[in-house]
This record gives C-alpha cells, structure tokens and sequence, in this order.
C-alpha cells in the first residue's frame, strides 16, 4: 500500500460533497471529509508536511468537472488526485429545474475515464476514485438502485485505469443501516458531519491511517 509521503500535495476534486462550504464559511479545505483526512493524518503522522488542495464546487456533474479539469485537476501537479462525484449527475434526472444538466450512466462512466486518462498522461498524480454518496438516508429510496449502478460504473472505470477506488457508498449506507434513527444526512444529497467522518474514515484507511 502507498501512502503519501512528506511533500506531497494532496489535491481533492468533485462536487458540494467536497467542496462542504469550502468557498463560504470554512475555507480553504471545507468542514467535511477532506478537513477530517487532514486533520487526522497530522494527528497520527505529524512529521508528514502534506498539503492539502480542495477544488470541490458545488453542484457539479461530471461534464460540470470536465470543464474545469486542465485549470482545477492537471494545472495544480498534485501528487494525489482524489475525485469524488455523481450524486448531482443521478439528482437532476429528478429534479425539474436541473433535468437539462442530467447525466446519464454511458456519458458518466466514458466522461469520467477520459477525466482519468487525462490526468495519469498529463500528471505525476496517484489517481484514487471515491464512490459516490447515497443520495439520501432513506433505506427503502429507489435511489439507491441508480447510486449503486453509478458505485458500479465507478469501479469500471477503476478497473480500466487500474486505480483504486474507496467504498465510500457502501461504508455509508452500511452505516445508515445500523444505526437508522441517527441523523446521517443534512438533506438530500448532503452527509452531515458523522456521514463525513464515515468517507473521511473510509479514504485514512485506503491511506493506510
């Protein structure tokens, strides 16, 4: 198992997951799982000088990050390049006022390898994919059914690119599903702060914490 190295620049890309209002109130990295990862690798591993990038942007779908991939992604050199998104890419289809920004399961998964590709012919970077969230904490939601295609879409693109990928969906809704009466979720699509400790859980150990 790799593990970052002192140095290293750990940089973090997706959506409002990411992003946990890195923009507004708690900036630079957000007051989610990007926040914890850091906090905690200084905690365990305090001789380690990483830094830490957050380029998450709210409500992005994966076309959304292609437009920003060569400034935000493959410009910034990083040595790790974390992606997590496709909640917003599965919530439009639903939602009247974003139908037109949808995305469907063939242009996800064939957008986000060549999002991939770009980055291991253009980068130095260790590509590591994040599993997408639940879109909300419901169990019995028909949501899950088209997350877990997205989950299953992600994992192909692992597999093709030969990159990890960190089961940040299934470590979530496995956690909702022990405990259900306990608030997981803000709202839809959003994990509160102990749904973000669970993916930030999920990446320190994928990093060896």
């Amino acid at each position: 198992m790799l593990r970052p190295r002192s140095g290293e620049t750990l940089l973090f890309i997706g959506d409002s997951i990411t992003e946990c209002m890195r923009q507004t109130v708690a900036p630079p990295l957000g007051a989610g799982y990007v926040q914890f990862t850091h906090l905690m690798l200084a905690a365990r591993h305090p001789e380690l000088e990483l830094t830490f990038v957050n380029h998450g942007v709210d409500g992005e779908t994966v076309l959304d990050l292609e437009r920003r991939w060569e400034r935000d992604a493959l410009q910034p050199d990083p040595d790790w390049l974390f992606v997590m998104i496709g909640v917003n890419d599965v919530l439009y289809r639903h939602v009247g006022d974003n139908a037109a920004r949808a995305v469907d399961d063939a242009t996800y998964r064939t957008t986000l390898e060549r999002l991939v590709a770009r980055a291991q012919h253009d980068t130095r970077a260790r590509v590591v994919l994040l599993e997408p969230t639940p879109l909300e904490q419901d169990l019995a939601s028909p949501s899950h059914a088209m997350m877990r295609r997205v989950v299953e879409l992600v994992h192909d693109v692992g597999r093709a690119r030969e990159v990890a990928v960190v089961p940040v969906y299934e470590r979530l809704f496995a956690a909702m599903a022990a405990s259900p009466a306990r608030r997981w979720m803000v709202d839809v699509p959003h994990p509160d702060l102990c749904g973000q400790a669970v993916i930030a859980l999920a990446l320190l150990e994928h990093l060896g914490w």
